[in-house]
Parts: structure tokens; sequence; C-alpha cells
């Protein structure tokens, strides 16, 4: 019973998956299937938009025609085949072998065309098919065959029909002479100035667009060109003389010649003053006499000659001017290369550096401490006492040695102050002060009178003391008295020479100093 049992689940559960085997089989296939169509729907797509740019071009190579004068509407269509893309001007490759070229698909425009991007998978080709129906119509058949399903070939086809429209579409000037009489073309100069060719095929005066010819000048007014009036030279008039830099000056009457080195250029030996206008003597580099050249050292002497002259003209870059006036490379210090500077320890080096160098130039002489030649080249200062430069005296706060000024300075706030003496750091100054225990600076008065900052026998002795002939007394109670003793007390009597005097004191009253009071 068991047995038979377990055979039945078996069988069951075989038919169990031959069910489901049979459903993912088939939703599959219908996957297949469906992308396989939706593949053609899409090439099929592709090719009739193709198909109808053939067309579209056609057209517009027909309206091109139109828009120019005197030329046949169908000029350059003859009955055969061939092929266009989007941006033919004309019909190419007539009577092709088939199947033609290939039509590429540019990723960057998304245009199809012969001459960019790359082939498809369908192999898209496209035919153009003219035929001529007398001279009033164009039959166009565009055809585009591609690589479809399977691997069989498809193709779409369409047609259209162009009739001539006589006078359709021409230009509106297409009737008009398009060059003038001379035949100079319209919206141009004539070779012939002042003249103008215009819009309308006429020649009219226009000297402020076409100028005048030699020895004339331009009436601005009217466009007319006018004889120039000559200099006592025979210059004519705004045009420069044969005699540099003379130029003819009409804005005199009469004409004058003047400088205009600027227009007229200058002879040879001589330099275009640009203030004066005029030419004056000059060297060979056009530098004038008595002037730098831009090439320095060099100077324009009274004999037109270029001469070294450092000390006027100065130096380039990484150079110096040495006592002959001539320049020799150097650092920005004017030391010479591989020479010691006057700046102990630096020298200038085949670089141009100035870099420490104590062992070939020595340390700077010192009136004070000394200085240390130190391997890398440079020096160090040590002040009286051998303190190195920049470091605090171990034994002797708040001193430091100051390389600047050659000396132990007081540097508290680097340095510190002597410990358990009562010193403190003066910021401000830099010092070290005497201090009592409340901060307060010896010989003043502090803060909680009447207590004063007494020195004592010196540094470490100084204690804070009653003073209050000093320093005073608080001023939180009128009551307060200051004591002979230096202290303050709170009195409950009154003061001599008071106006209540009738009024018992409980302190006795020194009479030698009536303000104050004597326990």
């Amino acid at each position: 019973m068991r047995a038979r049992r377990r055979g039945q689940v078996i069988i069951e559960l075989m038919v169990a998956l031959s069910v489901a085997v049979i459903a993912l089989a088939s939703l599959l296939g219908l996957l297949a299937q469906s992308y396989s169509l939706s593949r053609t729907a899409e090439g099929s797509f592709t090719a009739t938009y193709l198909a109808s740019e053939g067309i579209e071009v056609v057209k517009n190579i027909i309206d091109a025609n139109y828009q120019q004068c005197n030329t046949p509407w169908n000029s350059g269509f003859a009955p055969g085949w061939y092929e266009v893309d989007y941006n033919s001007k004309t019909l190419e490759n007539a009577n092709f072998v088939a199947p033609g070229r290939e039509l590429l698909f540019d990723p960057a425009t998304k245009m199809y065309s012969y001459d960019a991007g790359n082939p498809t998978p369908e192999h898209y080709y496209r035919r153009i098919d003219i035929d001529l129906v007398g001279d009033y119509a164009i039959q166009v058949k565009s055809t585009v065959t591609w690589k479809g399903r399977h691997g069989n070939t498809e193709q779409v086809v369409l047609e259209d029909q162009f009739y001539d429209w006589p006078d359709s579409d021409q230009p509106a000037n297409c009737g008009a002479a398009q060059t003038c009489s001379d035949n100079t073309p319209l919206s141009t100069c004539s070779s012939n100035r002042p003249l103008y060719c215009d819009a309308n095929g006429t020649l009219v005066d226009n000297c402020n667009d076409c100028g005048c010819p030699p020895g004339e000048l331009c009436q601005t007014a009217d466009g007319t060109c006018s004889p120039t009036p000559l200099c006592d030279d025979g210059t004519p008039g705004n045009t420069c003389s044969d005699t540099q830099p003379l130029f003819c000056d009409t804005s005199t009457a009469p004409p004058q010649l003047v400088p205009d080195c600027q227009t007229c250029g200058c002879p040879a030996g001589s330099a275009c003053d640009t203030t004066t206008l005029d030419c004056v003597p000059a060297c060979q580099d056009n530098t004038p006499v008595g002037k730098c050249s831009a090439t320095r050292p060099y100077f324009c002497d009274a004999s037109q000659n270029l001469v070294e002259d450092c000390n006027t003209c100065g130096c380039n870059a990484n150079e110096v001017c040495d006592a002959s006036g001539k320049c020799v490379p150097g650092c920005s210090d004017g030391t010479r290369v591989d020479e010691c500077s006057p700046t102990q320890p630096l020298f200038c080096d085949a670089n141009y550096n100035l870099v420490d160098n104590c062992q070939k130039c020595g340390c700077p002489p010192v009136n004070n401490g000394r200085y240390q030649c130190e391997a890398t080249g440079s020096c160090t200062y040590y002040c009286p006492g051998d303190i190195q430069e920049n470091t605090c005296d171990p034994n002797n706060q708040p001193k430091y040695c100051d390389p600047a000024s050659q000396s132990l300075v007081d540097k508290c706030t680097v340095c510190g102050c002597p410990p358990n003496l009562g010193y403190a750091c003066d910021a401000p100054t830099d010092t070290c002060v005497l201090v009592c225990q409340d901060g307060t600076r010896v010989n003043q008065c502090s803060a909680n009178q009447p207590k004063y900052c007494d020195p004592g026998s010196g540094p470490g002795n100084q204690t804070l003391i009653d003073d209050c002939q000093t320093c005073g007394c608080p001023n939180t109670d009128p009551r307060y008295a200051c004591m002979p003793s230096g202290s303050c007390v709170i009195c409950s009597g009154i003061m001599l020479g008071d106006a209540n005097s009738n009024l018992a004191y409980d302190v006795a009253v020194d009479t030698s100093q009536p303000a104050l009071y004597i326990v």
C-alpha cells in the first residue's frame, strides 16, 4: 500500500514539472517572437523614414533650381538611378553598380549619410530613380533595402511626382540686371573710383566707401571726388612728400608741408621722434642719438654708433654692470657669477642665485659676540656668553640672543622669568617685573586698598603692607578711617569739628591729625 502511494506521488510530481516546463518554454518563445517582431518593426520604420528623406532631398534640389535666376527648374535631372543623403545639393553617383554605397549612422548627429558614421546591423541601401515626364514633371521613386529578420532582404518603395509651376518661387529680381553698365556686380565698388554699383544696377558716386583716384579728395557730403590742392613741392594734398617725413596737410589754406614721420617714415640713418613727429639722427637699429637701445646695454652716441654703456642703459636680468660699461653675468645684488657678495656670507652661483657660502666668503664682522661658520655655508651668531642666536640664556632669564642687535635683550614672552623670586612677565615691554603675591607690582598700590607692594630688601622679599596714607581706604563704607599705622578701620563716632560734636565717641581723637581716629 505504501509502495503504491509513493509511486503515485512521483507520477504527480512529473506531471506538475512537465506542465511548468511547457509553460516556461511557451513564455520564452513568446518573448523571443515579440523581440524579433519589434526589431522587424524598427527596421521597417527606419527604412520608411530613409525613403521619405530621399524624396525630400530631391524636392530641395528642385527648389534650389527655382531660386537661381535663369536656371531651368529641372536642371541636373536626367533619367537614371542615383544616390543622395540629407546634405546633397545635386544627384550623386549616377547609374551606380548595385547595391551601391551603404548608409552609415552617426551616433553624434543621429543622422544617416555616406560620409560619416558606422554601418548598422540592418545594412540600409537607398536608390533614387528619376524619370522625366516631358518638360513639365519629374517622376521620383525612392527605394530602401535592408537586411531583415532571419537575414532576408526587405525593402520599402515610395514614389512622388514634381511639376514645373511657371514663375513660382522665383526671386523677385530674377528679371533685373545683375551688374552695372561697366560689368561691376551689384552692391560693389567699381574699378573706376569713386563709382559704386547700387542694388538697382546704377553707377553712383560713393567716395566714402570706394575712395578716390590718386591726387583727388573725397567730398563726403555728396560722395564725389575733386582735384587735390598741391603743396609747394608739388605734393598732392593729404599725401606724403618724396622728402621724408614731410606730409602735405590740407587742413590749412594754402596746404602746408609738415613733418609726420609716423605716416611718411624717415630716411635711412634717422628715426621717428613720436613727440615732434620729425626725424632725428639714429643708429643702425633706429635708436635716436642720445637714447638707449632696446637691446641693453647699448647706447646710441653722437657719432651714431651703438656702444655698450650699462651705467646709462642698465643690464638685462641675471646681468650686472662692470666698470667698463659692459654687462656680465651676475646676481640680483650686482655680484658677478662665482664671486662673493659684499653681504657676507652670500655667494653668486652659476645659476645667478645668491647662496650662503661662509667657507668661501667668510662671515660678517661683529662688535659684540661672534659668528660661527656652519657646514651648510651659513653663519650663526653667538651673543656674549656664547648664547646662540634666537635662543634664551638659561642662566639669565629673560635674556634672549637677538642677532639683529647683536646683543642679549629681554624677552620674557619667550624665555620666561627667574623662578621663586616673585617675577612676572610684562608682555608689552617683554621684561620681568617684581610683583607681590596678588600680582601687584612693587612700589604700587594693590587693588585691595590699603595694600601696598613693598620691595623689601630685594627680589624675593617683596610683601603687601597696609599703607592707607599712599593707597587710601576702600570707598565701600563712609565710616572707613585711615590710621597712622597705615591700616583702615570703621569707626562709630564722629570726627573732630563735626557739627554733632555733642555725641559720644567710641574712640579717642588725635588732635594733631584732626581727620584721624586713634583706637
